[in-house]
């Protein structure tokens, strides 16, 4: 976020690489809401219509869809909860 802030937007890219290779089965909750975080910070208008700009918005905004297994409880203990 600090590169960003700092209108760096090839470093923000170049540290945003080892954040967007994490597997789902990786991913926690923090992690995928701090990816909404930075997809926004993107749409900031001195950033709109960059190309790596429009790239990292995209990559973020795939990430954020798959959001992993650690996102939420497993279905079986929220059934044997109701049991």
């Amino acid at each position: 976020m600090a590169r960003l802030l700092s209108n760096d937007l090839e470093g923000a890219a170049e540290a945003l690489e080892a954040m967007l290779s994490i597997t789902t089965t990786h991913r926690a909750t923090r992690l995928v809401a701090r990816a909404m975080e930075l997809r926004r910070a993107l749409t900031q208008r001195h950033l709109q219509g960059t190309a790596l700009a429009a790239d990292l918005g995209e990559r973020l905004e795939d990430f954020t869809r798959l959001p992993g297994q650690r996102q939420l409880v497993p279905l079986y203990r929220v059934l044997a909860l109701d049991a």
